[in-house]
């Protein structure tokens, strides 16, 4: 926006001159979010066992901004109590503060440091801010055992009983059976 300003100055012996001087004046928009970010990086999550997080953006721009939010990472991920799935309108020097919670399926082959982003964007200006997150997924020991059809085993007095057992590493780490 423009607007103008007008500086009049009057001489105080001879009122007659008269001095002025025109402004332009130009407004502009500042849009700027910031992440306040609660948590602490790398995170360890133990698939099974979810990882609740928390977060604040601020607004540190000029005006109310409308602002929606989108988390991008591994397909195995699943987010609970998300992000904001409608917009949230935040006004100039206010901030909102939301949750998110974080598993993997105990069968994933995630393991070791994974990377997820946090973009929040304005729907107002279209100004955007990531929050990268680095997120340390344990090995998780699991395994199956598949024995006879009717669960049972007889072994006779004296005499021995061969059984086949199958056993199926479903977790996500080396497994030692003994």
């Amino acid at each position: 926006d423009m607007c103008g300003a007008l500086l009049e100055a009057t001489n105080i012996d001879d009122s007659s001159v008269v001095f002025q001087h025109w402004f332009n004046i130009s407004i502009g928009v500042s849009s700027s979010l910031e992440w306040v970010d609660a948590s602490q990086s790398p995170e360890t999550l133990t698939p099974g066992q979810p990882l609740s997080l928390q977060f604040s953006i601020v607004n540190t721009g000029s005006e109310e901004e409308s602002l929606g939010f989108t988390i991008d990472g591994d397909d195995d991920f699943i987010f609970t109590n998300a992000v904001p799935t409608s917009s949230v309108d935040v006004g100039r020097g206010n901030s909102t503060t939301f949750s998110v919670d974080i598993d993997l399926p105990t069968d994933t082959n995630l393991v070791g440091q994974q990377n997820l982003t946090i973009e929040v964007t304005s729907w107002t200006s279209w100004y955007s801010e990531n929050l990268s997150l680095i997120i340390d997924v344990n090995e998780v020991p699991a395994i199956t055992l598949l024995g006879p059809n009717d669960n049972r085993i007889v072994v006779g007095v004296d005499s021995t009983t061969l059984v086949n057992f199958s056993a199926e590493n479903i977790g996500a780490s080396n497994l030692s059976l003994n």
